[in-house]
């Protein structure tokens, strides 16, 4: 009797336990696909894919982008044959929100290219920092190859191009130290620029 008692409370258990994995599996795949709870009046808030910014269809509409000529495809054809390590194909994403904000994407590649050894430095493969951005005293780590590229784009566009600082020349001062950086990035520039001239 006790057995069968025991044999119950283990079928429990397991269905019990069966229940809650199933309900975590949902759960974990709502987050992935963007459902996210709020404590606002409404029960919960959906967040597209459409907002998340390297997310191909959020971009659909800006296909027709061009920078000096250069349509998004060509730019980011030039990119891609110079990244290397973490950077290896992300060529479009990085070319994409340079352009999405009025930014020369070749200027940041090249910075980012001369600050991480085309992408293979270990800031770049592990801490996914691809412009030398200093926390606290030591290099920034980022969660993924995505919010590192977004986080240097966005900080270059925060404290040099909304300044006006939009060349080598102007952002050397501030950006490093020693004699040669501007000339070093122009030289990057300059390659990724004239590729197949």
């Amino acid at each position: 009797m006790r057995w069968k008692k025991l044999k119950k409370t283990r079928r429990k258990i397991k269905r019990t336990l069966l229940v809650l994995s199933i309900c975590l599996v949902v759960l974990i795949s709502f987050s992935k696909l963007g459902i996210l709870f709020s404590s606002n009046a409404t029960n919960y808030v959906t967040v597209t894919t459409a907002h998340k910014a390297f997310d191909q269809s959020y971009y659909v509409s800006l296909s027709n982008l061009s920078f000096e000529g250069e349509s998004l495809g060509e730019i980011s054809d030039k990119l891609n044959a110079k990244f290397k390590g973490s950077l290896k194909g992300m060529g479009e994403p990085f070319a994409r929100l340079c352009m999405q904000k009025g930014m020369d994407p070749y200027l940041l590649a090249a910075i980012s290219v001369h600050e991480t050894g085309f992408g293979k430095s270990n800031a770049a493969m592990t801490k996914y920092n691809f412009g030398g951005i200093m926390c606290s005293g030591k290099l920034c780590t980022y969660s993924s190859v995505e919010d590192g590229i977004s986080s240097f784009i966005n900080m270059v566009y925060r404290n040099y191009f909304s300044k006006g600082l939009t060349t080598p020349e102007q952002m050397h001062k501030k950006y490093a130290e020693g004699n040669t950086w501007a000339d070093k990035v122009t030289m990057h520039y300059k390659a990724l620029r004239n590729q197949g001239k």
